[in-house]
């Protein structure tokens, strides 16, 4: 279910990018608000947004089968520190049981492909991640991690990038 529904979020993303003059001033609750009726047409009204999971409310939530199968945060990109705020909010959301992780984040700047090196190379350096690999076709970052409080749980983080230069 994961690359399906990572698939469903680059496709919306990628239709983003098709008419970004559209969407460059939406927030970041109006764009959530597109990849989840992306999503509900998927998974039949089993995406939610702002929905309460441990110790918040998650952007994008996916339960199936009263599990939950996916987690993702939606962010304009605001440089590197971005990055480990937006992780620090992710994994607060996420339980020990939540293994499949996203973050979307939406790209004003010029220079993509700097934003996106920046973005591997900083998420590289953490020290839960022990395996990185960069999509550069799709733009994205493909993560394995130990759970920040153990070591012995895996979980996975796609990063994704789309980009929506102001008019």
């Amino acid at each position: 279910l994961y690359l399906q529904i990572l698939q469903s979020t680059r496709a919306m993303g990628q239709s983003l990018e098709r008419t970004p003059s559209s969407f460059a001033t939406k927030t970041e609750e109006e764009l959530r608000d597109h990849f989840l009726l992306i999503l509900n047409t998927n998974y039949e009204d089993q995406a939610y947004g702002e929905a309460f999971n441990k110790d918040g409310k998650t952007d994008i939530l996916i339960r199936v089968d009263g599990r939950t199968v996916f987690i993702a945060e939606c962010k304009w990109w605001n440089g590197k520190a971005g990055i480990d705020s937006a992780l620090a909010q992710l994994y607060g959301y996420a339980t020990w049981r939540d293994s499949r992780l996203a973050l979307i984040f939406f790209v004003r700047a010029k220079n993509v492909t700097s934003v996106f090196d920046t973005a591997a190379t900083t998420i590289e350096s953490r020290e839960e991640i022990y395996e990185l690999s960069r999509d550069a076709a799709q733009r994205e970052l493909r993560c394995r991690l130990h759970w920040p409080d153990d070591d012995d749980r895996r979980a996975e983080l796609t990063v994704q990038f789309f980009h929506l230069p102001p008019r």
